[in-house]
């Protein structure tokens, strides 16, 4: 009787062996950073942080990846500790690293990239966002994004600054200079609502494509060098464009993070008009892995 039940477990567990065995999905780690301590700018940055953590769980969901968020905010807020943390965590090579700030920001005369500093105001530090794109693009995770949604004037006047663009080999930059005419954008329209709340049946499997299929290093920031970032008691117009034009290109049969950046960067641009206020132009590099 032993024998037998010894041969049925071995048949079992042979028969176990040749099923399909489940594969761990990669993980998304969000590293989102918003000051939302000043009181005059508290409520929309308060607003683009509930809708950044809202689109990663988003990303995360349709993209079927494994959210790993690290939120720093308020009194959390401390620059060592987000340095800590992007250096800290570890990666794999098939993951998607998403780093977002929104808060005060600037440059100086010596600045040698279009990037802005984060100022992390309470402290009296800043922290270039050049070193934290070096410090990510070290862990050579299959997606990265660094966005930054923050002004980027100088605070000490100086000559022309050189840009290291020419450093990224095969980077796009797409400006507002260079993203050519409407008719690029194939029929659509920015300023439009989400289409989430127009279409009662909505696929998203664009969010596999854009997040979990596409290798490179993206790079955006709010406002060109010189200038300030603006925002609404609604919400940042830079983040509120960009999650809104992520939402339509999800739904797309043929989802393109070219035609994603530049809708984003038009409805920046438009909803800046409509408010009437100073420039903003934002700034985007795509730089395929």
């Amino acid at each position: 009787m032993k024998k037998t039940l010894n041969l049925i477990l071995f048949a079992a567990a042979a028969m176990l062996s040749f099923l399909p065995q489940a594969v761990d999905a990669a993980d998304l780690h969000a590293i989102i950073v918003v000051d939302t301590i000043e009181r005059k700018l508290s409520i929309a940055r308060e607003i683009s942080l509930k809708s950044m953590k809202s689109e990663v769980q988003q990303i995360a969901k349709h993209a079927e990846l494994n959210l790993n968020q690290h939120v720093f905010s308020g009194k959390e807020l401390h620059s060592g500790d987000v340095i800590d943390t992007i250096k800290k965590l570890q990666f794999d090579r098939d993951d998607t690293i998403i780093f977002y700030y929104n808060g005060h920001g600037y440059r100086t005369k010596s600045s040698k990239t279009y990037l802005p500093v984060m100022l992390f105001e309470e402290e009296g530090i800043g922290v270039a966002m050049e070193s934290v794109l070096s410090i990510l693009q070290e862990k050579q995770a299959r997606l990265l994004m660094v966005l930054s949604d923050t002004c980027n004037e100088l605070i000490d006047p100086g000559p022309k600054y050189d840009w290291l663009d020419a450093n990224w080999s095969g980077a796009q930059k797409f400006t507002m200079q260079n993203i050519g005419d409407r008719g690029e954008m194939n029929g659509m329209t920015i300023g439009m609502a989400s289409s989430r709340s127009l279409n009662k049946d909505p696929n998203f499997q664009g969010y596999k494509a854009l997040f979990r299929d596409f290798k490179g290093t993206i790079v955006g920031t709010s406002s060109a060098p010189g200038q300030y970032t603006w925002r609404t008691a609604y919400g940042n117009f830079f983040t509120k464009s960009l999650l809104r034009s992520i939402s339509v290109e999800s739904e797309s049969s043929k989802p393109q993070w070219e035609r994603l950046l530049k809708r984003s960067m038009r409805e920046t641009k438009e909803s800046q008009n409509i408010y009437k206020q100073m420039n903003q132009d934002p700034i985007f590099v795509i730089m395929p892995g």
